[in-house]
């Protein structure tokens, strides 16, 4: 049986359409710096070990308005797999670690981005 843990991080997660359109590149380096540090601490708090290889799959949570995309948080999801990097959860998020990214559906509820990872034997 595989181990798992589910992180969440309870803010809205960027989306690349708003990125594309509003952002100004240093809004976007430090949003990506603040989604980046946020995973490497919710790794570390919930003492993720060191793994050989994962899965991840992702789920955001919007509070209002129309459900965006499965893989419209891509833009938070990357500096979120750097923070595992970071935490040392895998030594790179090459696919040689990171052997899958499943997009779930979004679904109504408090602004958040859950990313669980699951051990690859």
């Amino acid at each position: 049986m595989s181990r798992e843990w589910t992180l969440r991080y309870d803010r809205a997660p960027m989306l690349v359409n708003q990125l594309e359109k509003k952002s100004h590149w240093s809004v976007r380096s430090e949003m990506r710096q603040e989604w980046r540090a946020a995973f490497q601490l919710l790794a570390l708090e919930a003492k993720v070990p060191k793994l050989d290889a994962v899965f991840l799959t992702v789920q955001q949570h919007k509070a209002k308005g129309i459900l965006p995309d499965p893989d419209a948080c891509q833009p938070s999801v990357k500096p979120a797999i750097d923070g595992l990097v970071d935490a040392q959860v895998v030594p790179d998020d090459s696919g040689e670690y990171v052997k899958g990214i499943l997009y779930l559906p979004a679904v109504k509820g408090p602004d958040a981005l859950e990313l669980t990872i699951t051990e690859v034997a």
